[in-house]
């Protein structure tokens, strides 16, 4: 009686430890994915008080820029565009699957997000960030070339704006030029 005591008392104290010592699903599993906390938790982003990692609510921002509700979109990319410039493993390697995802359904907006990019350096550099993980994962694909036509076809949207042609033509250099150098 006294080692089943000892047994049990052990694996209590085991099982104590070994919780204490692994990491709560998230720091923020308290908070309810609420559209006020989404904005709340996207707004720490932005001010570098979290950083991106393999969570859900690393996730649930990036999920935010696929949202039919145009000003939640408008919110959260700036939120995504600070999530790509921030990852790496795993969030690196989903970065192009949604920027390919959000250029398809929502093709004018993504290039109205970077008509600034003729003056403003950083803008440019947000969208060549994003041109490189959209080269990368049309690589990464099994059937490369009808990835790469599909982008090219959402692509093909009519452009009046002179800015946007530029951000355009960047994009596309871009997305051609991490294809050519992209090693298997």
């Amino acid at each position: 009686m006294k080692i089943f005591i000892f047994i049990l008392c052990a694996f209590e104290v085991g099982c104590s430890l070994a919780q204490s010592a692994s990491p709560s699903k998230s720091k923020y599993a308290s908070l309810s994915t609420t559209t006020e906390d989404m904005r709340r938790i996207g707004s720490l982003f932005l001010m570098d008080s979290i950083s991106a990692d393999d969570n859900e609510i690393t996730f649930a921002c990036m999920d935010s820029i696929l949202s039919t509700h145009k000003g939640t979109r408008d919110y959260f990319f700036p939120v995504f565009e600070k999530i790509a410039m921030q990852a790496d493993g795993s969030v690196a390697e989903i970065i192009g699957s949604y920027t390919l995802v959000y250029l398809k359904k929502y093709p004018h907006e993504f290039l109205d997000r970077y008509r600034c990019c003729q003056k403003d350096e950083p803008c440019c550099q947000k969208l060549v960030l994003l041109a490189t993980f959209l080269g990368e994962e049309t690589m990464m694909d099994d059937d490369k070339a009808k990835v790469y036509h599909e982008l090219m076809d959402a692509l093909k949207v009519s452009h009046k704006n002179q800015k946007k042609e530029n951000a355009l033509a960047l994009l596309m250099r871009t997305v051609d030029a991490t294809r050519k150098n992209w090693k298997d």
